[in-house]
């Protein structure tokens, strides 16, 4: 347990005690651009899992891909070095519990190229569960293959 907790707050103690914020991280901060599309994202979780969902997810290096923090009622995913932010979900926070109820997704050509909306939620799914919770598991690459994965997801695929 000790090196799952090591792993994702990366020996950083103030994130284990305050999470990722907005701060936590000096890339910029841009807003969800006007393209964008707004999907549901039905997930819970419980316990530890919903703390370190809290908690977020912060980069190290360049091979770090992501920056995960919480904005009032959302927790955003941005891409660590452009800052632009892809993943906007919506959570409902209770008690020892936290709901993903759905997710804005960046659909701005000049900051995101995805467009099968399907992949993006099984991506969102990934980063979920591999950054955040710290579980192995395969990336849903398809047929796109590793260096796309790596440019994705960078690290987090090994």
């Amino acid at each position: 347990m000790e090196d799952v907790v090591s792993q994702i707050f990366r020996d950083k103690d103030e994130a284990i005690f305050t999470g990722a914020t907005e701060a936590s991280f000096g890339s910029k901060n841009g807003p969800m651009p006007d393209e964008r599309i707004t999907v549901p994202f039905e997930r819970t979780f419980q316990g530890l899992d919903a703390c370190l969902i809290r908690n977020g997810y912060i980069p190290e290096e360049m091979e770090d891909k992501w920056f995960i923090h919480r904005k009032g009622a959302q927790l955003l995913f941005r891409r660590s070095w452009t800052g632009a932010l892809i993943y906007a979900a919506d959570i409902r926070e209770e008690p020892g519990r936290v709901t993903f109820e759905r997710v804005t997704i960046n659909r701005d050509p000049k900051q995101y190229s995805e467009t099968d909306t399907q992949r993006d939620l099984a991506t969102l799914a990934w980063l979920i569960d591999r950054l955040l919770l710290g579980r192995a598991g395969k990336f849903p690459f398809g047929d796109r293959g590793i260096l796309e994965a790596w440019s994705t997801v960078g690290k987090a695929i090994l």
